[in-house]
């Protein structure tokens, strides 16, 4: 709703005689006339009716008849139950509705109200005002069309006949189609007096477009934009045999749709069995984000409490695999007080997987008291050599230390059953990344090869996704870009069908490197772009700062000097605020070989070089010293230092027009 509604504009003089004309129509009963007036036309009107369905003059005319009830609702000065006929607090309400929604007579209405006829006749014309008012204030809002709607709803439902009713409630229990024979079981169950040779008045409900059904109406549905107008009419009885029937139908046929129906049954502890049973099912058939939102719906109340602490597993597994996090981080530390020893290992070593990605150091914390609780208990194998190698990982990749990370990895092969062929991949995947940065690549493709092919005899798409994404990697990293370039193909196509963000990422990275190793830097610089938007998006500080090494490596082979220095100095800058010495090695052997990465551009004015030098020798300027200094006006100012900040020379310091601007880190030592 907006106020481009042509019917804003009429005079109001015009708009009320409307409001008037269309209130006598309703009284009368007329509703063609109705669909004629020119109110019938509005927004609020069109907003009422349903997705594809039959608007024939009736239907029209009962929607701004629904719509006229609305407004002299609107005027209700309190709750209903409080309304008196003769309390003038009331008055214009009860005239408005009396007159032309129960066809009341004025002769009628003068004693109850304690009025004389005349004055009724009076108090007709300003009460017409105020409902117009209510109507022409409404086309201007937004949230009076929900208002509207569903008066319309309410007016089109009681036009059906009781069954035809009871089978819409019924239908709206459902999300999905459903059999007409279990809308027949449905409406014996909660109606056991009704013949069995009475149809359900599926024909009805189709034509007037409440009931969606494919061609023989063996299968029906009801409209979408109906189901939260219906569902909030279902009786008590009616909710629990429908919960309970849907529950049954959707046993093992969607694992999903049986635990909601168990849930709205009130049966929470066996929808939490379900769930247990076959998150993994459901979180396969891509139906991660409704499985969050019935996860949600759970309280620690609801359900026993070796249940609930499942449920936080899940919960984050879910949220993990929708990117949250945060989300996830949260819902394991709930499982972290479990009774149950491996429930609580297991929640240790998955809340440490998503550690990794925001506090290294508590993510290590997280592994080794997994690792402490099962030691100790010399119980549950498998997870013991997760734990092992989720901490090996973080010690090769992200706090080297190479020496325990292989320890590690050692204990973990003495765990890992071979025949298990998903902890086989994972095991050489990880003893791949400890080959790879202890330059040992000839090991590090050995190992990767080996958990490519236990991955894919699994069929397991994680671990298929990492090997290849490795692989091509590491080929790349030997010098051998041919043969890792059908790799990181497999691995972009696996990332993107499981709209896995980060090894799509990852896998562009790698691409770069791998076309950069081929002396194709413009393709590569397309592929470091590309993985670059997605770590922003991520909001991943150590790839951010990889990746721009790699584009101002890249610009720098293609000559684009220029291009390549903010990436530099964005980079450097990063990896020294973040202390990470790999980084700063390979930004200072990259300014060996590209020298001009560390110089001002020859292309500097003599205003710009004018100002370079003033912050070398103050150490900063702010936009008011540069108008001092330059005789600039403050626009001009403005973008003298915006463009050498563009060039890589200045870094911005602070967002407001008191901003500084300094050197940018990669040239303060070497101007």
């Amino acid at each position: 709703m907006t106020n481009t509604d042509t019917h804003v504009t009429l005079p109001f003089t015009t708009f009320t005689v409307y409001v008037r004309e269309a209130l006598e129509a309703c009284r009368d009963g007329y509703l063609v006339e109705l669909a004629a007036s020119p109110l019938a036309t509005s927004t609020l009107v069109e907003a009422c009716f349903l997705a594809g369905e039959p608007i024939t003059p009736n239907v029209r005319g009962l929607a701004l008849r629904a719509v006229l009830r609305w407004a002299i609702d609107e005027c209700r000065p309190g709750d209903p139950s409080t309304n008196r006929l003769a309390d003038p607090v009331w008055r214009t309400y009860n005239l408005l509705h009396q007159l032309y929604f129960e066809d009341a007579r004025v002769s009628e209405l003068a004693g109850p109200m304690a009025l004389t006829e005349k004055r009724i006749y009076d108090l007709r014309p300003p009460a017409l005002t105020t409902v117009a008012q209510v109507l022409r204030q409404a086309l201007t809002e937004p949230q009076s069309v929900d208002g509207c709607r569903n008066a319309y709803l309410a007016a089109r439902y009681g036009a059906f006949g009781v069954l035809a009713q009871r089978a819409l409630r019924l239908l709206a229990v459902f999300r999905h189609p459903v059999p007409l024979a279990l809308l027949e079981q449905l409406l014996q169950a909660t109606a056991p007096g009704r013949a069995a040779s009475d149809p359900a008045p599926v024909s009805q409900l189709v034509n007037a477009g409440w009931v969606r059904g494919n061609d023989d109406h063996t299968q029906l549905w009801a409209h979408p934009q109906t189901r939260p107008y219906l569902v909030k009419l279902l009786t008590a009885t009616e909710q629990r045999l429908a919960h309970t029937q849907a529950a049954i139908y959707y046993t093992e046929r969607n694992y999903l749709e049986w635990a909601f129906h168990e849930r709205q049954a009130g049966n929470l502890a066996k929808a939490a069995e379900v769930i247990i049973r076959h998150h993994r099912d459901i979180v396969d058939n891509l139906q991660m984000e409704d499985l969050s939102n019935l996860l949600a719906e759970f309280q620690a109340a609801d359900v026993p409490v070796e249940l609930w602490v499942q449920l936080k597993l899940i919960a984050g597994d879910v949220a993990e695999k929708l990117q949250a996090l945060e989300v996830a981080i949260e819902e394991y530390g709930k499982a972290l007080g479990a009774k149950d020893l491996k429930v609580q290992a297991d929640a240790y070593c998955r809340r440490a997987k998503a550690l990794r990605f925001t506090n290294l150091d508590e993510a290590l914390k997280h592994y080794t008291l997994c690792i402490q609780l099962l030691e100790n208990a010399t119980a549950h194998p498998p997870l013991l050599a997760q734990a092992y190698m989720g901490a090996a990982w973080i010690l090769c990749d992200q706090r080297p230390n190479y020496p325990q990370a292989q320890a590690y990895l050692e204990r973990a092969q003495q765990l890992v059953d071979a025949q298990d062929r998903v902890a086989w991949a994972q095991l050489h995947n990880t003893w791949g990344e400890w080959a790879y940065h202890t330059d040992q690549p000839d090991r590090a493709i050995e190992h990767l090869l080996e958990s490519w092919v236990a991955a894919s005899a699994a069929q397991n798409a994680e671990f298929m996704l990492l090997a290849a994404h490795n692989l091509g990697s590491i080929y790349t990293f030997a010098g051998r870009p041919m043969q890792g370039q059908p790799y990181l193909e497999k691995s972009l196509a696996l990332a993107q069908q499981a709209h896995d963000r980060k090894v799509e990422g990852l896998t562009h990275n790698a691409f770069g490197a791998c076309r950069f190793m081929q002396g194709d830097y413009t393709a590569a610089i397309e592929h470091y772009r590309l993985a670059r938007a997605i770590f922003v998006e991520m909001g991943n500080h150590d790839w951010q700062v990889g990746n721009a090494f790699n584009l101002a490596e890249a610009y720098a082979a293609l000559g684009e000097l220029v291009t390549a220095r903010p990436y530099f100095a964005e980079g450097r800058a990063a990896a020294e605020s973040g202390q990470l010495q790999r980084y700063l090695r390979d930004f200072d052997q990259l300014a060996e070989r590209y020298p001009e990465l560390l110089r001002l551009p020859l292309t500097l004015t003599a205003r710009q070089q004018q100002i370079v030098d003033f912050v070398r020798t103050h150490g900063a300027i702010t936009t008011p010293d540069c108008i001092t200094l330059a005789g600039l006006a403050e626009r001009q100012a403005g973008r003298e230092l915006n463009k050498l900040v563009e060039l890589g020379v200045f870094q911005r310091e602070g967002k407001t027009k008191g901003a500084r601007y300094v050197l940018a880190p990669g040239l303060r030592g070497g101007l």
